[in-house]
Protein backbone atom coordinates (compact mmCIF):
# COMPACT_ATOMS: atom_id res chain seq x y z
CA UNK A 1 0.00 0.00 0.00
CA UNK A 2 1.31 3.22 -0.75
CA UNK A 3 0.96 6.41 1.35
CA UNK A 4 -2.12 7.34 -0.62
CA UNK A 5 -3.96 4.13 0.61
CA UNK A 6 -3.73 6.18 4.35
CA UNK A 7 -7.43 7.32 3.00
CA UNK A 8 -8.36 3.07 3.06
CA UNK A 9 -6.69 2.58 6.48
CA UNK A 10 -8.23 5.62 7.89
CA UNK A 11 -11.88 4.40 6.06
CA UNK A 12 -11.47 1.30 7.40
CA UNK A 13 -11.12 2.30 10.90
CA UNK A 14 -13.79 4.77 10.48
CA UNK A 15 -15.76 1.68 9.90
CA UNK A 16 -14.63 -0.53 12.49
CA UNK A 17 -16.00 2.54 15.11
CA UNK A 18 -19.45 2.52 13.50
CA UNK A 19 -19.45 -1.06 14.11
CA UNK A 20 -18.36 -1.06 17.43
CA UNK A 21 -20.39 1.85 18.69
CA UNK A 22 -23.63 0.21 17.50
CA UNK A 23 -22.77 -2.65 20.02
CA UNK A 24 -20.56 -0.50 22.40
CA UNK A 25 -22.22 -1.10 25.69
CA UNK A 26 -22.02 -5.31 25.34
CA UNK A 27 -18.09 -4.99 24.13
CA UNK A 28 -17.55 -2.90 27.22
CA UNK A 29 -19.64 -5.43 29.49
CA UNK A 30 -17.67 -8.25 27.82
CA UNK A 31 -14.27 -7.14 27.37
CA UNK A 32 -13.68 -4.67 30.02
CA UNK A 33 -16.64 -5.80 33.14
CA UNK A 34 -17.78 -1.96 32.82
CA UNK A 35 -21.20 -0.62 32.59
CA UNK A 36 -22.22 2.37 30.44
CA UNK A 37 -25.15 3.52 32.24
CA UNK A 38 -26.36 6.57 31.20
CA UNK A 39 -23.82 7.94 28.73
CA UNK A 40 -23.31 6.89 25.22
CA UNK A 41 -20.82 8.78 23.21
CA UNK A 42 -21.29 10.28 19.94
CA UNK A 43 -18.29 11.25 18.56
CA UNK A 44 -14.66 9.84 18.32
CA UNK A 45 -11.47 11.77 17.75
CA UNK A 46 -9.60 9.95 15.36
CA UNK A 47 -5.16 10.58 15.12
CA UNK A 48 -3.45 8.91 12.53
CA UNK A 49 0.21 8.66 14.23
CA UNK A 50 3.58 9.68 12.21
CA UNK A 51 6.09 7.70 14.34
CA UNK A 52 4.14 3.92 15.67
CA UNK A 53 5.62 1.21 14.77
CA UNK A 54 4.36 -2.61 14.35
CA UNK A 55 6.75 -4.25 15.96
CA UNK A 56 7.55 -3.68 18.79
CA UNK A 57 3.81 -2.39 19.20
CA UNK A 58 4.18 1.13 19.69
CA UNK A 59 1.75 3.76 18.82
CA UNK A 60 4.00 6.64 18.76
CA UNK A 61 3.78 9.90 19.93
CA UNK A 62 3.66 12.47 16.90
CA UNK A 63 -0.04 12.68 15.27
CA UNK A 64 -0.08 13.34 11.37
CA UNK A 65 -3.71 13.84 11.06
CA UNK A 66 -6.69 14.04 13.47
CA UNK A 67 -10.57 13.64 12.35
CA UNK A 68 -13.61 13.87 14.79
CA UNK A 69 -16.22 11.66 13.70
CA UNK A 70 -19.70 12.35 14.42
CA UNK A 71 -23.02 11.29 12.91
CA UNK A 72 -20.71 8.60 10.86
CA UNK A 73 -18.72 11.78 8.80
CA UNK A 74 -15.36 12.50 9.74
CA UNK A 75 -13.86 16.25 9.46
CA UNK A 76 -10.28 16.73 9.50
CA UNK A 77 -9.20 18.92 12.59
CA UNK A 78 -6.31 20.65 13.57
CA UNK A 79 -3.83 18.71 15.51
CA UNK A 80 -4.63 20.50 18.97
CA UNK A 81 -8.16 20.79 17.90
CA UNK A 82 -10.08 20.58 21.63
CA UNK A 83 -6.88 19.05 23.07
CA UNK A 84 -7.50 20.28 26.37
CA UNK A 85 -11.13 18.26 26.11
CA UNK A 86 -9.29 14.73 25.35
CA UNK A 87 -9.24 13.00 28.47
CA UNK A 88 -12.34 14.46 29.86
CA UNK A 89 -15.04 12.09 31.71
CA UNK A 90 -18.73 11.65 32.53
CA UNK A 91 -18.99 11.49 36.19
CA UNK A 92 -17.98 8.17 37.22
CA UNK A 93 -14.56 9.18 35.81
CA UNK A 94 -14.32 5.47 33.66
CA UNK A 95 -15.35 6.54 30.19
CA UNK A 96 -13.79 9.12 28.14
CA UNK A 97 -16.86 11.99 27.04
CA UNK A 98 -14.90 11.44 22.94
CA UNK A 99 -13.06 8.50 22.89
CA UNK A 100 -9.98 7.75 21.18
CA UNK A 101 -8.57 5.86 18.48
CA UNK A 102 -4.72 6.30 17.70
CA UNK A 103 -3.41 4.35 14.65
CA UNK A 104 -0.56 3.52 13.06
CA UNK A 105 -0.31 1.89 9.38
CA UNK A 106 2.83 0.43 8.45
CA UNK A 107 1.70 -1.50 4.53
CA UNK A 108 -0.97 -3.74 4.76
CA UNK A 109 -0.76 -3.61 8.65
CA UNK A 110 -2.41 -1.40 10.80
CA UNK A 111 -1.76 -0.90 14.86
CA UNK A 112 -5.07 0.45 16.73
CA UNK A 113 -5.22 1.84 20.25
CA UNK A 114 -8.84 2.04 21.01
CA UNK A 115 -9.38 4.56 24.06
CA UNK A 116 -12.66 4.57 25.92
CA UNK A 117 -11.74 5.96 29.22
CA UNK A 118 -8.13 6.10 31.80
CA UNK A 119 -8.31 2.36 32.47
CA UNK A 120 -10.73 1.18 29.65
CA UNK A 121 -8.33 0.62 26.05
CA UNK A 122 -7.99 -1.97 23.49
CA UNK A 123 -4.72 -2.58 21.19
CA UNK A 124 -5.29 -4.44 18.17
CA UNK A 125 -3.79 -5.24 14.73
CA UNK A 126 -5.28 -4.86 11.87
CA UNK A 127 -4.19 -6.68 8.63
CA UNK A 128 -5.46 -4.95 5.19
CA UNK A 129 -6.81 -6.88 2.26
CA UNK A 130 -8.76 -6.32 -0.76
CA UNK A 131 -11.67 -9.31 -1.17
CA UNK A 132 -13.66 -9.12 -4.29
CA UNK A 133 -12.40 -5.82 -4.95
CA UNK A 134 -13.69 -4.62 -1.46
CA UNK A 135 -10.68 -3.14 0.84
CA UNK A 136 -10.93 -5.27 4.58
CA UNK A 137 -9.33 -5.34 7.49
CA UNK A 138 -8.34 -8.49 9.76
CA UNK A 139 -8.12 -7.56 13.19
CA UNK A 140 -6.03 -9.42 16.26
CA UNK A 141 -6.06 -8.38 19.53
CA UNK A 142 -2.66 -7.55 21.19
CA UNK A 143 -4.27 -6.92 24.58
CA UNK A 144 -6.64 -5.00 26.45
CA UNK A 145 -7.17 -3.34 30.06
CA UNK A 146 -8.58 -5.99 32.40
CA UNK A 147 -10.75 -5.38 35.43
CA UNK A 148 -8.37 -6.50 37.53
CA UNK A 149 -5.81 -4.11 36.88
CA UNK A 150 -8.07 -1.31 37.45
CA UNK A 151 -7.82 -2.69 41.22
CA UNK A 152 -4.31 -1.87 41.43
CA UNK A 153 -5.18 1.80 40.90
CA UNK A 154 -5.49 4.40 43.57
CA UNK A 155 -8.86 4.90 44.89
CA UNK A 156 -9.99 1.63 42.77
CA UNK A 157 -13.25 0.19 44.44
CA UNK A 158 -11.84 -3.02 46.01
CA UNK A 159 -15.14 -4.75 45.57
CA UNK A 160 -14.28 -4.52 41.42
CA UNK A 161 -16.84 -2.12 41.09
CA UNK A 162 -16.80 0.78 38.82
Amino acid sequence: MADADDDVATALIIRHWRQRLAGLPEYLRATFAVELSGFMPSALRLVRMRDGSIRPENIGREAAAVWIVEGGEARAVPFGHEWERTWDTEPSDVFYLRPSYLFYRDGCEVLLSERYGPSVAHRSLGRISQVGGVWEVEWATCWHTDPEQRHAEPDAAADGGV
